[in-house]
């Protein structure tokens, strides 16, 4: 008998032995990485050195002392966008009250970054909104009344950037629904990834909120429309009723300095740690900032490849590729 057949007789005398009726071995494969990949065009991430800023301050009877936080702040929220090398920035001041016209910017005085000592020019229109104004905050009527009004005003090559500072909800009338003015901002600028909403605010609800009622409009951020478009256009919210709101202003400068300076993809699915690959023509890219040779980082807080040097792509028409595998939270099981 040679040795492959006493091999294969052994395996026959060792089942004989073992095996019972209904024993079986079974053998589950690995799952296949879920993989995610994602060519874009280079162009949708440059130009980026142009943001305009409507700020659509509340200039009800409750909101004297947050006008006077944002004007102590002023200095600090614009030495951001002032120590941006190149950056092509333009500023403007609306109202929650939609019977105002525009106290900067669009039909008013234009402030910009071809503008002399802009700071105390942002105070002061931010002094003349006074709180006389409506007890029926709007947000998004006051901005679409001024962006009609005024054609061109908005850079289409720009980054929109919307801050929105009130202590109550939105009750736009002309334009009540949060997709509506989801799909309005996406006509406007061709893609909602160019518009972006911060939220200064003050709901009561949820909890962590706690913000004091300051009039009989009780409401809860998250169900709110503020809480669509912010997400919707990956923008932050801010707590109003706080005494660190002046430094959360500084931070908010900063972080869409940032975002203008550091093009970013957003990714649709949480990645896998450490499972982002970038590729340029086929070549992979390195991770990093342009101080240890790298070109893009993961904001893990925004989801996002945040790109720090678009360098190594001197040809915008060309594209990159990006793929990740999706965190599925079994790894730890």
């Amino acid at each position: 008998m040679n040795q492959l057949n006493a091999f294969g007789l052994l395996a026959v005398v060792i089942c004989a032995a073992s095996c019972r009726d209904n024993d079986f071995v079974y053998y589950t494969p690995p799952k296949p990485a879920n993989l995610i990949v994602g060519t874009h065009q280079l162009k949708e991430l440059l130009g980026n050195n142009k943001v305009d800023v409507v700020w659509v301050i509340d200039n009800s009877g409750s909101m004297s002392s947050h006008q006077q936080t944002v004007i102590r702040s002023a200095k600090d929220f614009l030495d951001s966008f002032m120590q941006a090398r190149g950056l092509q920035w333009s500023m403007a001041v609306l109202s929650t009250d939609k019977s105002n016209r525009p106290f900067l910017g669009f039909s008013a005085a234009r402030l910009d970054s071809t503008t002399p000592n802009p700071v105390p020019i942002f105070q002061a229109a931010v002094t003349r909104l006074g709180t006389s104004g409506s007890g029926t905050e709007q947000f998004f009527d006051p901005f679409v009344q001024a962006v009609n009004a005024t054609p061109g005003y908005l850079r289409s090559n720009a980054i929109l950037a919307m801050v929105a500072v009130t202590d109550a909800p939105d009750q736009s009338d002309q334009m009540p629904d949060a997709l509506d003015f989801l799909d309005y901002l996406a006509r406007l600028k061709g893609d909602l990834s160019r518009a972006i909403l911060y939220g200064a605010l003050a709901p009561q609800e949820p909890s962590s909120w706690g913000c004091p009622l300051t009039d009989n409009t009780r409401w809860n951020y998250d169900i709110s429309s503020y809480r669509t478009v912010i997400e919707a256009t990956h923008g932050k919210a801010y707590k109003l009723c706080t005494t660190g709101f002046g430094r959360d202003l500084a931070a908010m400068g900063e972080d869409l300095v940032k975002r203008v300076v550091r093009p970013r993809l957003y990714l649709n699915e949480r990645p896998k740690a450490g499972s982002i690959r970038v590729q340029y023509r086929g070549a992979p890219v390195a991770t990093g900032t342009p101080e240890t040779g790298g070109f893009w980082l993961y904001d893990f807080e925004m989801n996002a490849v945040a790109f720090t040097d678009l360098s190594f792509a001197p040809d915008d028409d060309a594209s990159v590729e990006v793929t990740y595998e999706i965190d599925d939270g079994l790894d730890s099981r």
